[in-house]
């Protein structure tokens, strides 16, 4: 319980997580094309 509604406390609004999500999956999506030459 006490980990749990820490998480809730500290834990970003779903949007926010929703963004840094698609963000991350931005910057990996640049760095493999990035690596592998098409």
């Amino acid at each position: 319980m006490l980990i749990a509604s820490f998480d809730y406390l500290g834990a970003d609004t779903p949007r926010q997580k929703t963004i840094k999500i698609g963000e991350e999956s931005k910057r990996v999506k640049e760095l493999v094309s990035l690596r592998s030459p098409q």
